[in-house]
């Protein structure tokens, strides 16, 4: 294997769903690729809230954050290397923990989940360390999850029904085997299941990583190579197709540097996201952007826009206003977005909550939630 690895996200591209199972949905996700489908945000979403988040020398978000998990009580974002706690309105409670090589401390980070049963947030390293913390900053253990574990953990996530989950990544002189692995809170693995496998052989010159994320009580899991996207529910397993056809690259093409020009002609799903009724997709192809909404019922796509990065060129027009939105974190039908501070002025509805300091263009982000329309 080159030693030269270059990612996938520092070319701006990362990575797509996908497994296997008996009863198969499909989606249509070239004719998104190949068919601009606007429709009104209003006839999307119902009600809409802004939440500012407060801004101190404590809570400093980065433009790149993200939202690990929101409800009406608490709002948990990764920014950088770190975790930061604000209540549902927005103000900041606290940071959990903190970047470092002391005993409480956890490493570079390369993914975060929370358990809401137990208010428990896992912060995994890029090194396959698992650090776990309570909900308000209190340090609880750490582990090795990759001791004993032939091939490499490309992501961990929680579960509420699977609990601690991981994509192994095992690569020999056959070919590459994809696995979800369960471990109990020791580390320990309690159960393997093959999720992809295949028999290419050639010099793994970028990595990929897969797409995980669980929602609705189950979780799901994707590739960039493959066109399906896997789910979980308890023991049962079901799988659904994205319809990419002959825009579905190989991974001989997606894990191969030399290759790249023919991967931008293909298709990779950069981000997914799901809400009881609909899948949010941000897609490349042909060297361009694509965000995509898909109803779920009918595998139909009912919002589709061309843009240069949709989650930083507004892909969804709030309504009333010339702001734009994506989804950060999604939890049923509520649609957890973050915007730039500066922008809450032209939102209506909020401006009063927010307040003269929320509108800086130095302030933390705001969050917008919207309520998906469709069945509960």
């Amino acid at each position: 294997m080159n030693n030269k690895l270059i990612t996938l996200a520092a070319l701006g591209i990362a990575l797509l769903v996908s497994s296997c199972s008996n009863d198969t949905k499909m989606y249509d996700v070239n004719y998104g690729l190949a068919h601009e489908v606007l429709l009104p945000t209003d006839s999307l979403f119902g009600n809409q809230r802004i939440v500012p988040l407060e801004t101190t020398s404590e809570c400093l978000l980065t433009k790149n954050a993200s939202i690990i998990y929101a409800d009406e009580h608490d709002i948990l974002l990764s920014s950088a290397d770190d975790v930061y706690r604000f209540s549902g309105n927005g103000k900041f409670l606290n940071k959990v923990g903190d970047l470092g090589n002391g005993r409480s401390e956890h490493g570079k980070i390369a993914s975060c989940s929370y358990d809401s049963r137990n208010k428990t947030v896992y912060i995994c390293s890029i090194d396959g360390k698992l650090y776990e913390y309570s909900i308000d900053g209190g340090y609880i253990g750490s582990v090795y999850l990759s001791r004993n574990i032939k091939g490499i953990i490309r992501s961990i996530g929680y579960d509420s029904t699977l609990g601690l989950v991981g994509i192994k990544y095992d690569y020999s002189s056959k070919g590459l085997a994809c696995s979800l692995l369960r471990f109990d809170n020791a580390g320990n693995v309690l159960h393997e299941e093959e999720l992809y496998s295949d028999n290419l052989r050639f010099d793994v010159t970028m990595e990929s990583f897969p797409i995980m994320y669980s929602s609705n009580g189950h979780l799901s899991v994707a590739f960039p190579f493959y066109d399906k996207i896997i789910h979980f529910s308890g023991n049962n397993k079901s799988e659904t197709q994205l319809g990419l056809g002959d825009n579905q690259p190989t991974r001989d093409i997606v894990e191969d540097a030399g290759r790249k020009k023919e991967l931008y002609g293909d298709c990779l799903i950069l981000d997914m996201k799901e809400s009881t009724n609909a899948l949010y997709l941000i897609c490349y192809h042909s060297c361009k952007y694509h965000s995509m909404i898909i109803d779920k019922e009918t595998g139909n796509v009912v919002f589709s826009k061309e843009s240069r990065n949709p989650k930083m060129d507004a892909a969804l027009k709030i309504a009333n206003s010339e702001t734009g939105v994506w989804p950060s974190f999604i939890s049923g039908n509520d649609v957890y977005c973050l915007a730039p501070a500066s922008e809450v002025k032209n939102l209506k509805e909020g401006m009063q909550s927010a307040g003269k300091d929320a509108t800086d263009e130095n302030s933390n982000p705001i969050i917008v939630v919207l309520q998906a329309k469709g069945k509960k």
